[in-house]
């Protein structure tokens, strides 16, 4: 038997090329099998699915790549900027209350827009490259990593998906996360001499020239609040929900039950001089309702001490500073010991608190010198 005459020439080059099924599907014999992958241009370039064994499984790549492009199309000319603003009513008709929204939402969007740029397209941001500088931008300022992929950047999935776009934030997340390091912000504080010429000033209202001051009773409420902030330490958020059956007047003692971790709340002490401060704002406070610092407390707060920040012309004066300056001042003019600050701010670990440690030099050298006198002895070289 004759055996029949191979192809050759241009009926072997046809050979090997891909057999088209359908319109948008190509085929391949590879091992002694049919492959099949999805195949479009879109925006003039070829868009390929990866190689699968079944038909039906590239068909689904091919109406996959369709429905992106065409999800594309329909996002061109939405700013990110307006994305996040769908978010927030996306997040309101889902029965998210207000209080959340413009604590959790409104903070962390502005912070998104201003670093990633509230006029910049989303869809360039599908490729994930200016999602990664903003990751390694917010570490190097500080930023939590939790804050970063869990609400940061949480709000930014959140606009991928709603305007149909695919969303590079999971794996870029799987990807960066073990890599990019947070570097401890700087801490910010202030004396004990600088806390009392600011409170005096409050008091008085000696405010900068050409401001006004404003009423003495609001000097004195909002002087009341600064003291209270730098003689505890707490938080802006945790002093919004002490309620007045949480200070004991007599013994001069404030109960943190809503601390920002809520499984660890913790008592705050202090000194008899403060019960005249303490008397004050819960008489303030019996008049507005069961919170010691009206209600929404924590925006009240902030928004007092961005007043002042410009009457006094002092950029340090945050809820943050002051509890940083309670920290340090601790430290520094009590000789407090790491671990009764640790107690006496409400840290889970210890290498929080070293932050304070390192911001304050001059008592680490003290103590350095203390302990080597101690080792060698007094009096001996």
């Amino acid at each position: 038997m004759t055996p029949a005459p191979s192809k050759g020439g241009a009926a072997a080059r046809r050979d090997r090329r891909p057999e088209r099924r359908f319109a948008g599907i190509e085929a391949r014999w590879q091992d002694g099998r049919w492959r099949w992958r999805a195949r479009r241009k879109r925006a003039g370039r070829a868009v390929v699915g990866p190689w699968r064994d079944e038909q039906h499984a590239a068909a689904k790549d091919r109406i996959a790549i369709e429905e992106r492009a065409g999800a594309f199309r329909a996002a061109r000319g939405r700013t990110l900027g307006q994305a996040l603003e769908a978010v927030t009513e996306e997040a309101r008709r889902r029965g998210v209350s207000e209080r959340t929204l413009v604590g959790m939402f409104d903070s962390h969007r502005r912070y998104v827009a201003r670093v990633l740029g509230a006029d910049v397209a989303l869809a360039e941001l599908v490729d994930g490259q200016r999602i990664r500088a903003f990751v390694v931008a917010a570490a190097r300022a500080g930023r939590a990593g939790n804050t970063i992929w869990g609400k940061d950047l949480w709000i930014v999935s959140r606009a991928f998906r709603l305007a149909g776009l695919p969303d590079p934030i999971p794996e870029l997340r799987r990807e960066m996360r073990a890599n990019v390091k947070r570097v401890p912000a700087e801490i910010t504080f202030l004396e004990a001499g600088e806390l009392r010429e600011l409170l005096r000033r409050m008091r008085t209202g000696a405010v900068a020239a050409g401001r006004r001051a404003p009423p003495p009773d609001v000097c004195e409420r909002d002087a009341d609040l600064v003291e209270l902030l730098a003689q505890t330490g707490i938080r802006a958020g945790e002093l919004g929900r002490v309620r007045v059956a949480d200070v004991d007047l007599r013994r001069a003692k404030v109960r943190v039950r809503f601390a920002k971790d809520r499984g660890h709340p913790r008592t705050l002490e202090l000194p008899a001089t403060a019960r005249v401060l303490l008397e004050r704002i819960v008489a303030r406070a019996k008049t507005a309702g069961e919170q010691l610092v009206l209600r929404n407390g924590e925006r009240l707060v902030g928004r007092r001490l961005r007043c002042w920040q410009t009457l006094l012309s002092e950029p340090r004066l945050t809820a943050r500073n002051l509890r940083h300056s309670y920290a340090t001042n601790l430290l520094q003019a009590a000789g407090a010991t790491p671990t009764e600050v640790m107690d006496a701010l409400g840290h889970r670990r210890m290498s929080t608190t070293s932050r304070y440690v390192a911001a304050v030099g001059v008592r680490a050298k003290e103590l350095a010198e203390k302990l080597a006198t101690a080792i060698r002895g007094e009096g001996n070289p």
